[in-house]
């Protein structure tokens, strides 16, 4: 191309902008008298670089016996043969291209990873993998690292959770009250209380039989994946967060009336 770049310049000279016939692109300036000419050959990306080449084979076929490029050495017969070779891969290599992103887009719809999906968007490997997660996380209570085998990566660390008595170290419990109607359904206050999958929580209900677990929106109806913990009026059950579905995502601490009566609780966090 830098062959047929310069007999063209020769045989064009001071006309060369002519060579935008053959589709170069001619740039040409002045300098007090002196005039000066550059032709650009656009060598960034094999697309461009093709085009270029297949422009100059049809412009060299279309003139035939009256080509400037006769009689200059150049075998335009080999040209025309890689340009057909390279012109046909560039439009292979923009297939497969487009296929690959089609594809990576499927693969990131099935995970739950494309723009509007969350955790909670059931359907996806996404949503699988939590659910997963928080069923193991609750079989192995104390035991967390045993996920490890399961191919999560694990870090356990120390948390405290709740106001710390005086400035020591052991945690003062934090309590949480209220009432629900029959037939009812309230979110739990835990404004300012830290909470970890790992927090044991004391249930307390009265008056009626309870039913406490972690949702994604305040006063959410749990699903059949949800993990819940139903208590008796007048019981007391000790339970870890995770128990009760607590996650990143879930952290709404629903209770729900699931007697014929209105009750109350006490929620410990310890």
């Amino acid at each position: 191309m830098l062959q047929i770049r310069d007999v063209l310049l020769i045989k064009n000279r001071t006309e060369e902008e002519n060579l935008t016939q053959w589709d170069f692109n001619v740039v040409i300036t002045q300098t007090g008298a002196r005039r000066n000419v550059r032709v650009d050959i656009p060598n960034d990306t094999p697309s461009d670089l093709s085009e270029l080449a297949d422009a100059i084979k049809a412009k060299d076929t279309a003139l035939g016996v009256a080509s400037p490029l006769n009689g200059t050495g150049i075998d335009m017969a080999d040209f025309g043969t890689k340009t057909a070779a390279v012109v046909a891969l560039v439009a292979d290599a923009k297939t497969a291209d487009a296929d690959a992103q089609a594809l990576h887009g499927q693969a990131l719809n099935l995970l739950g990873y494309i723009e509007g999906q969350t955790s909670g968007t059931a359907g996806t490997l996404y949503y699988d993998l939590i659910i997963i997660r928080d069923r193991l996380l609750q079989v192995s209570f104390d035991e967390e690292e045993n996920l490890t085998q399961w191919g999560f990566k694990v870090v356990v660390s120390g948390h405290s959770t709740g106001k710390k008595a005086g400035g020591g170290e052991t945690p003062e419990p934090v309590t949480v009250e209220g009432n629900v109607p029959t037939p009812g359904l309230v979110t739990a206050d835990t404004t300012g209380i830290t909470i970890t999958p790992a927090t044991a929580i004391i249930l307390q209900a009265f008056g009626t039989g309870l039913r406490f677990y972690f949702m994604n929106t305040p006063g959410g109806i749990p699903g059949p994946a949800t993990p819940y913990v139903d208590v008796q009026g007048g019981q007391s059950i000790t339970v870890s967060a995770l128990q009760l579905g607590y996650s990143i995502t879930a952290i709404y601490l629903c209770v729900e009336n699931i007697g014929m009566t209105p009750g109350s609780y006490i929620i410990t966090f310890l």
